[in-house]
């Protein structure tokens, strides 16, 4: 035998609980009585057709603007975009002359900050004073006012 049985047997099945003879008659009555009033669901307007269409304006006009975007970057790029045959006379004969070729330096990496030493060591051995250099490079300094008093 199962364990609710013997309980059953045990026990009975009287609980000591009764309901009130009729109750159950008026139930659905007093339930709803003493429920309050469900409000009515919201229409929901219909849509309108710009209403359907507008996310698919706003895509679209994303895109676009998208390309133009890349468009003028592309124009700007090209516009921009220096060859060899850019390059002025004065600096091709420069660099071809035997006085002024010696001095052109091939930077071969950006990020070799040895080569900016050796360049800076390079000219301090050449130019024991400021006005040398300024006479060479037909350079004139401008004094920037730090050597004024105050």
């Amino acid at each position: 035998m199962k364990e609710e049985d013997k309980l059953r047997q045990k026990f009975g099945r009287n609980t000591g609980f009764k309901t009130p003879d009729g109750y159950f008659d008026d139930f659905y009555e007093q339930l709803s009585y003493h429920l309050p009033e469900y409000p009515e669901k919201p229409r929901v307007p219909e849509m309108t057709r710009w209403q359907r269409i507008r996310p698919y304006v706003y895509l679209a006009a994303m895109f676009c603007g998208i390309w133009c975007m890349m468009k003028i970057f592309s124009d700007v790029s090209t516009r921009y975009n220096h060859t060899d045959a850019d390059v002025p006379q004065e600096v091709v004969l420069a660099m071809n002359d035997n006085v002024t070729g010696d001095y052109v330096v091939e930077v071969e990496s950006a990020d070799d900050s040895n080569l900016n030493y050796s360049l800076q060591a390079e000219m301090c051995e050449l130019y024991d004073n400021i006005e040398d250099f300024q006479s060479d490079f037909e350079y004139v300094m401008q004094s920037d006012g730090s050597d004024g008093d105050v």
